[in-house]
């Protein structure tokens, strides 16, 4: 926005000029009527009607003759955007909805659509206000007006499926808006990748049993395959039936000795205990014990007297 923009802007009593979109391209006095001036305004996109409203009643502040003329070459006026207009426009005029109907199908020409003549007489007045607001700010629209029930009561018919059919997508996207969001879990170490796990969850028993028996078939099979390449030979089979033998006779002659030792410790027990009886003198009730003995040196029978 220029400079020249912005403090006529300000100067009619706008602010935040910057909504507002728009630049001079011309600002001349006019020739032939005295203490006029003519300008020409371009602007970015079409008008929202409240701003539209804002500078409308803005310029009634202007104490001047002026002409003022709009040009739009980035946007393309279509009916529907004059009915919507219009839409906003009469009910703040009027303070009334608007009841008659409105064809927008062709985007070249609005159709007012009343469903009877008194409901026409009534607004053909209205709507002869609404143009000269379209003509202030350089919206080149036709405008045609009829009578027809019929078709007045299909547009309205029309317009309500639209209505439904919007306000289903609108509340699908507030639900999609509030919707919670999801909390993950937070991840489980495991030695079997996660996405294996799910795949073992998400498989049916059959395929799993069947797994298992291919797996046990597998294993058999590795099975008899190593036992036959380790099979051993005849000359094998002979040597490691010589080793066998010898094992087991090494171990039977291991057992005799360990019998015949055994039998060996048993004579020399028997000796032992025959020795310790005989080493008792003759008037003694008992033999003292090893750990009773008298300490001397010799504790042979012939050394010790015996008392009556």
């Amino acid at each position: 926005m220029n400079r020249k923009m912005q403090g006529f802007l300000l100067s009619i009593g706008l602010e935040d000029v910057e909504r507002f979109d728009m630049d001079f391209t011309l600002v001349a006095k006019d020739e032939y009527t005295p203490n006029q001036v003519n300008m020409m305004v371009e602007k970015e996109s079409l008008w929202d009607y409240d701003l539209l409203d804002e500078f409308v009643m803005a310029l009634g502040k202007i104490q001047y003759k002026y002409t003022i003329r709009f040009y739009y070459p980035n946007s393309t006026l279509s009916s529907k955007d004059v009915f919507d207009l219009l839409d906003r426009w009469y009910p703040r005029n009027y303070f009334m909805p608007i009841r008659f109907q409105a064809d927008t199908f062709n985007p070249s020409k609005l159709d007012l659509v009343y469903s009877s003549d008194n409901e026409r007489s009534q607004n053909m007045p209205r709507i002869k206000e609404f143009k000269d607001l379209l003509k202030l700010i350089n919206y080149t629209m036709p405008i045609d007006q009829t009578v027809d029930p019929d078709r007045a009561k299909r547009i309205a018919e029309d317009a309500k499926r639209a209505s439904k059919r919007l306000d289903v997508e609108e509340d699908s996207d507030i639900v999609e808006e509030v919707r919670e969001p999801v909390v993950e879990e937070p991840a489980v170490e495991s030695s079997t990748p996660v996405y294996e796990e799910t795949l073992e969850k998400s498989k049916p028993a059959e395929e799993v049993v069947n797994e298992e028996e291919a797996e046990n078939e597998e294993d058999k099979e590795g099975e008899a395959y190593f036992s036959a390449e380790d099979a051993p030979d005849e000359e094998e089979k002979e040597s490691l039936e010589e080793e066998q033998e010898s094992f087991e006779d090494a171990s039977e002659e291991e057992e005799q000795t360990e019998k015949l030792a055994e039998g060996e410790d048993e004579d020399s027990l028997e000796e032992e205990e025959t020795i310790e009886e005989k080493a008792v003198p003759e008037g003694y009730d008992f033999a003292p014990s090893f750990d009773s003995a008298p300490n001397v040196e010799d504790t042979s029978p012939e050394s010790v007297n015996p008392q009556p």
